[in-house]
């Protein structure tokens, strides 16, 4: 690639820059672990990508590597317009079998489901999974990823069965081909579904499994390790033993504070996570100090309109909320829910906590009728989304039954009953 570039008549305004270095460098290091790295090249890549579109067939993967290093950014408006544009670029030659075309829309794929578009996403899903089994083959490295990419898709969408029946096809393809790190990282996914679906302790098993196979591929101090131990911290949490569900989180977030340093988007993750279980074990004020640093990173590396700060707004409003101000809160979870309404799709988990939240508070300031809206406003989104059958909507209803007692109790038998099924 750098010998192409270098036929190109403006490519001397950019060498003496160290643009051929960074090119390399952004084509063959692991964005994801380098993120920081990347971020210091960013000017770099840009002035390359701005020189060379459309002069150089090279263009297309050092735009999609640039791309998904501004999905990990957080910047997901930029990061699907690139690949898009990757995308419409190979969709031109009428060329199906491009790699180039399956990561592309990987990718596209990748940041609708970040943005909460997990529906979107599974459209794009799967046709990149279908070109790279055209490609590839059958039990190919290309099907393994695919099959993970669709999984979270129907994860996100409350399909819970088939998300775990494409990550065990996923981790037998991993057993086939030797890809242990893979195979790793695929049981902490399948533990997280399993969690999701209610089998607790056999999430924990999985949970367990990935990562002693994590420390045995990469060693206990790194960073993919971290994140796998994280989700048996989740585990743990679920099923009550907090304690040692505090003790991963905690050694979590050491190593990915000695990797990535204490201001990332991963360590503001963690924070999150070892607050909600401080909160379990009634130590509310070490939880704020966490939930405050961790909208704090977030803010600064992610952004102040990303879904992740939202998220933390919307957790930092609830425990400044149980801590008794509810009005401080109020901004906070307002801010939260204008960030959601703006990227996510409204039947989007984290929309329908921050909605239950936002009532939490209104109810807690005494505007019952507000609250009332809130949660009456949730159950109508849920409904629309067919969600019915979820525990999400099983807790609204107990909600909008329990603020019915409260403010207008004719209506309470009614939606009590209305739920029972549900529970």
């Amino acid at each position: 690639m750098i010998a192409d570039l270098a036929e190109q008549e403006d490519w001397d305004r950019v060498r003496t820059d160290g643009a051929a270095f960074v090119v390399h460098w952004f084509l063959t290091n692991d964005i994801d672990l380098n993120l920081a790295e990347a971020t210091r090249r960013r000017a770099h890549i840009e002035s390359v990508l701005a020189l060379v579109e459309d002069k150089t067939a090279h263009w297309g993967f050092l735009a999609e590597r640039y791309a998904k290093y501004l999905l990990l950014s957080g910047e997901l408006s930029k990061a699907r317009t690139l690949f898009a544009s990757v995308a419409a670029k190979e969709e031109e030659k009428w060329d199906e079998r491009s790699p180039l075309l399956v990561l592309a829309l990987s990718g596209l794929g990748r940041t609708l489901l970040e943005s909460g578009d997990a529906k979107g996403a599974k459209e794009y899903l799967e046709r990149a999974m279908n070109l790279g089994s055209k490609i590839s083959g059958a039990g190919s490295l290309s099907e393994a990823q695919g099959l993970v990419d669709l999984a979270l898709a129907f994860q996100e969408l409350g399909d819970l069965q088939n998300a775990c029946v494409l990550l065990e096809r996923a981790i037998k393809l991993n057993d086939q081909l030797g890809m242990l790190e893979l195979k790793a990282a695929n049981l902490s996914n399948l533990s997280r579904a399993l969690f999701s679906k209610g089998e607790l302790e056999r999430a924990r098993q999985c949970s367990e499994q990935a990562v002693a196979l994590a420390e045995q591929c990469h060693g206990a101090e790194h960073p993919r390790t971290a994140k796998i131990l994280s989700n048996l911290a989740s585990a743990l949490h679920a099923i009550g033993d907090l304690q040692t569900a505090r003790q991963h989180f905690e050694r979590a977030l050491d190593v990915l504070e000695k990797c990535y340093g204490p201001v990332h988007a991963e360590v503001a993750s963690r924070l999150n996570n070892l607050a909600s279980v401080l909160e379990d074990l009634h130590e509310p004020a070490a939880a704020l100090r966490l939930r405050e640093r961790a909208l704090t990173i977030a803010e600064k590396m992610l952004g102040p309109e990303h879904p992740k700060t939202a998220l933390y707004l919307s957790n930092l409003a609830s425990l400044t909320k149980d801590l008794g101000d509810p009005r401080a809160a109020l901004p906070l979870v307002t801010r939260a829910l204008q960030i959601q309404e703006k990227w996510l799709v409204p039947e989007h988990t984290d929309h329908i906590a921050t909605l239950g939240n936002l009532a939490a508070v209104h109810y807690a300031i005494g505007a019952a009728d507000q609250a009332l809206a809130c949660i009456q406003r949730s159950k109508e989104i849920q409904e629309a989304a067919n969600h019915i059958s979820s525990p999400d909507y099983a807790a609204t209803l107990i909600s909008l039954a329990e603020l019915y007692l409260v403010s207008r109790p004719s209506e309470f038998d009614r939606l009590r009953g209305g739920s029972s099924g549900l529970l």
